[in-house]
């Protein structure tokens, strides 16, 4: 475990941010039949699969075409709270929308570190033209555009990214119980992406049964570092 972690560290450009969270709400996964439809320019920009063209980087990337979308809002702290509870009834409202082509993974907000900040994560299963289309949903329906209007008034700024899993790991699962979380950001070495993955997973197995109980691992594609 000590080598592995060494290995770890040595690819890293700068160490690790970390933050303490707590949720704002969790949720089950919801079904919803995809229409087909054609493809947006926004997966013609971005390939739906990633070419492997070694059989490590097929190890390391997933094979799935998920697309993940982390969203950070950092809130006025006056309205903290009136922004958890009108992200508690409307959130789940567009995870089971028919609509919507997303699902809501996760809300939580910060407990330590960056203050008055919100994360929401969200899983798209088709792909890049499912997040084209969730903004389209969104702006196409009155009581949506109205709460992101009066959400807009309740932050100072905002941000989001959009990120594949590593092929290690699972879909993150809701858990039971007021649980605290522990967010981090690793910054590494050009051209170490493929190291950092295959050590990684090797290192996942030795941490559990512990405590902690790790939720998911994924790497930016687009959006500013966190």
């Amino acid at each position: 475990m000590a080598a592995t972690m060494g290995r770890l560290t040595s690819v890293l450009r700068q160490q690790a941010n970390s933050t303490v969270c707590r949720p704002l709400f969790t949720s089950t996964a919801v079904h919803n039949d995809k229409p087909e439809g054609g493809k947006s320019w926004f997966t013609k920009l971005f390939p739906e699969k990633i070419q492997a063209p070694t059989d490590a980087h097929s190890r390391l990337l997933t094979a799935k075409d998920l697309v993940y979308e982390m969203q950070i809002h950092d809130v006025k702290p006056e309205y903290m709270e009136q922004y958890k509870e009108m992200t508690e009834e409307y959130y789940p409202r567009i995870h089971q929308s028919s609509e919507f082509p997303g699902e809501v993974k996760g809300s939580w907000y910060t407990a330590f570190g960056y203050q008055d900040q919100a994360v929401h994560l969200w899983i798209y299963r088709d792909g890049y033209d499912g997040v084209t289309r969730s903004e389209e949903a969104l702006l196409g329906d009155k009581e949506m555009r109205e709460f992101i209007e009066k959400r807009q008034n309740m932050l100072r700024a905002r941000s989001n990214q959009l990120l594949l899993e590593f092929s290690f790991w699972g879909e993150p699962e809701p858990r039971e119980g007021f649980n605290v979380y522990e967010m981090r950001s690793y910054q590494l070495k050009p051209g170490t992406m493929i190291e950092w993955g295959n050590n990684w997973a090797k290192a996942v197995p030795s941490r559990r049964g512990y405590t902690e109980r790790e939720i998911n691992e994924l790497k930016k594609q687009l959006g500013p570092d966190w």
